[in-house]
């Protein structure tokens, strides 16, 4: 899950993670919650004795899973400073993959310039993902077997700003 900060005020989320429980292994796991924040000396953007407080629920419902998970693979958890993203990344696709999907998760800090009464950089933002180095985001190409590649630039990156950006491949089966 990748979420913007609600800047000072309370947030709740949900996210579904029966795809990734299904696709790992059996045994005990880690869940972790990564919170990196940067306070401004005048607070008007996070406030200077901020701070966070995280709790986690996971419902289990037992049952057989919705659907066959035959891969998760995460590709990337970072951040981006540039227009180009860190791709080519391979991409190895299992035999048996009917449906395929690319989560790609993205908040953006310190996009473009200030100015308009924005406190601090702030901008409207375009994606480019590419699969096996074609501008397309057709389905097929990530569903037959073998290793292909996905990679992304950002249309526009201020100097200083940064984007924190996570993209994991799911592959399913019959």
């Amino acid at each position: 899950m990748r979420a913007i900060t609600p800047f000072g005020g309370p947030l709740r989320l949900e996210v579904d993670i029966t795809d990734v429980a299904n696709g790992l292994a059996a045994g005990e796991h880690r869940l972790r919650a990564v919170i990196p924040t940067w306070s401004d000396a005048s607070g008007q953007v996070s406030g200077s004795n901020g701070g966070w407080n995280v709790s986690a629920v996971i419902e289990a419902v037992p049952g057989p899973p919705q659907r066959k998970v035959l891969a998760v693979i995460p590709l990337f958890n970072g951040s981006q400073t540039t227009a180009d993203g860190p791709g080519p990344l391979a991409v190895q696709v299992p035999e048996g993959t009917v449906s395929s999907r690319v989560e790609y998760r993205v908040t953006g800090h310190g996009g473009g310039d200030s100015g308009s009464g924005c406190v601090g950089p702030a901008e409207e933002f375009y994606h480019t993902i590419l699969v096996d180095g074609a501008f397309t985001w057709d389905a097929e190409a990530l569903r037959a077997p073998g290793e292909h590649t996905l990679a992304w630039r950002i249309s526009t990156v201020a100097e200083g700003g940064v984007w924190r950006i996570s993209a994991t491949y799911f592959a399913f089966g019959e």
